[in-house]
C-alpha cells in the first residue's frame, strides 16, 4: 500500500512539475553540438599521440623537439579526449539518437584497435629500431622501455569503452535471460567494469612505486583516468538513470518524462548538473593536493617529491574539468544535423591524424637514427 502524500508535499510536487512539464520551453540552446565535441576529442586524441613521439625522440637521441610549456600544452590538450567523448555520448543516449550498444561497439572497437595498434607500432619499429643498433641498442633498451612504458597510457578507449559498459549495464533492460527477479543479476554486472578501472590505477599506481613492472604489451589496454574522473561521469550517469524515478515521483507519466528529455530546458539542467560536479571534483583534488603539500611539509620532501607523488596517484586530472565547463555550458544536446554522413567521416579523419602522428614520428625517428 503506497504512503498517502501530504497536502502540502502534493503542492509542492505540483508546482515542480508545472515548471518541468510546463508547454513552453526555454529558448536557450548552447551553439555547440555533439558533432562540435567529438571532432575536439579527436583532434585532443590525436596530438596527444606527439608526447610518445617526442619522449621517445628524446631518450634515444636528446632529440627534444617540444619545450616544457609545448609539453604542457598538448598534456592539458590531450586530456579533452575522454571527458568530450563521453558528454557528447550522453547527448547522444539522452536525445534518444543512438543506443548504448552502439557506443559499445564503436569504443570497444577503438580500445582493441588502439591498443593492438600500440603494441605493433613498439615491436615493429621502436623494439626494431633498438635491435638495429646492435650492440650499442642494449644500452638504450631499458631507457627506451620505461620512456615508452610512461607513455603508453593513452588509450582513452578504455575508459570510455568501461564507462559505457556501465551505462550499458545500469540502464539496459534484458528481454531475454536477465528478466524479471533476474534483473538484479545484469545490474550487477555494472561492477565488473567499476573492478577494471580500478584494478588499471591500483597496478599503474604500483608499477610506479616500483612494486613490480607491467608488460609493456598490456600497458595500452588499461584506462587512463584518475578514479575522480571515472567516478565524476559514473555519478552523472547515475543521475541521470535515478531522474525518471523522481519525475515518476511527482506525478508525471513516462511519456512526460522522454518528452522532457527532448526539451532544452533538460539539456540546461544536464549542463548545469555536469558543471557542478566537473567543479566538486575540482575542489575534492585541491583538497588532495593540499593534503600532499602538508604531508611534503611535514616531512621535509624537496617540491620534486611532492610533484612525484601527485603524478602517481593522477591528482590533477580533474583540473582540466574546469577548462571544459564553459564548452559544457555551450553544448546542447537538442543540437542536431541534417547530414548524418559527417559523423561517420569525423571517426575516420580521427583515426588517420592519430596514425599519420606515427607514422611521421617513426620516420622521423628512423631520420635521427640514420643521419645523427
Amino acid at each position: 500500500m503506497e504512503k498517502a502524500i501530504s497536502p502540502r508535499k502534493q503542492k509542492r510536487y505540483d508546482r515542480i512539475r508545472s515548471r518541468l512539464l510546463g508547454p513552453h520551453d526555454i529558448r536557450y540552446r548552447g551553439p555547440l553540438s555533439y558533432r562540435y565535441l567529438r571532432i575536439i576529442a579527436w583532434l585532443s586524441l590525436a596530438i596527444g599521440q606527439i608526447l610518445v613521439i617526442n619522449a621517445l625522440g628524446e631518450k634515444l637521441f636528446k632529440w627534444d623537439a617540444l619545450s616544457p610549456i609545448g609539453v604542457s600544452v598538448i598534456q592539458y590538450f590531450s586530456s579533452f579526449s575522454t571527458p568530450f567523448f563521453i558528454i557528447a555520448s550522453f547527448g547522444l543516449v539522452l536525445s534518444n539518437h543512438q543506443k548504448y550498444k552502439n557506443f559499445l561497439v564503436t569504443f570497444g572497437l577503438g580500445f582493441l584497435g588502439l591498443g593492438l595498434g600500440l603494441s605493433i607500432f613498439y615491436l615493429r619499429y621502436i623494439h626494431g629500431l633498438v635491435i638495429s643498433m646492435g650492440a650499442g641498442g642494449s644500452i638504450f633498451a631499458d631507457a627506451v622501455d620505461t620512456t615508452f612504458s610512461n607513455r603508453m597510457h593513452v588509450n582513452v578507449f578504455a575508459d570510455l569503452f568501461m564507462f559505457v559498459l556501465f551505462c550499458y549495464f545500469i540502464n539496459t533492460k534484458p528481454k531475454k535471460v536477465f528478466t524479471g527477479k533476474k534483473l538484479i543479476i545484469f545490474r550487477l554486472f555494472a561492477i565488473i567494469p567499476i573492478l577494471y578501472a580500478v584494478l588499471c590505477y591500483l597496478l599503474r599506481t604500483f608499477s610506479y612505486l616500483n612494486y613490480f613492472e607491467l608488460s609493456i604489451y598490456f600497458i595500452p589496454f588499461m584506462t587512463t583516468k584518475s578514479p575522480v574522473i571515472f567516478a565524476l561521469f559514473i555519478i552523472a550517469a547515475l543521475w541521470i538513470k535515478n531522474r525518471e524515478k523522481l519525475f515518476l515521483k511527482i506525478g508525471a507519466t513516462k511519456e512526460e518524462y522522454h518528452h522532457f528529455l527532448t526539451t532544452n530546458k533538460n539539456s540546461l539542467s544536464f549542463s548545469i548538473t555536469l558543471s557542478i560536479l566537473c567543479g566538486a571534483a575540482f575542489l575534492f583534488e585541491i583538497l588532495v593536493m593540499t593534503g600532499f603539500i602538508i604531508y611534503c611539509v611535514a616531512k621535509d620532501y624537496p617540491v620534486e617529491a611532492f610533484a612525484f607523488y601527485l603524478s602517481i596517484y593522477g591528482v590533477g586530472d580533474s583540473f582540466v574539468m574546469i577548462i571544459a565547463i564553459p564548452f559544457i555550458m555551450l553544448y546542447s544536446y537538442t543540437r542536431t544535423h541534417k547530414n548524418k554522413m559527417i559523423d561517420y567521416i569525423i571517426p575516420v579523419v580521427g583515426v588517420a591524424l592519430t596514425a599519420f602522428v606515427y607514422l611521421e614520428g617513426t620516420y622521423q625517428l628512423l631520420q635521427r637514427f640514420l643521419h645523427p
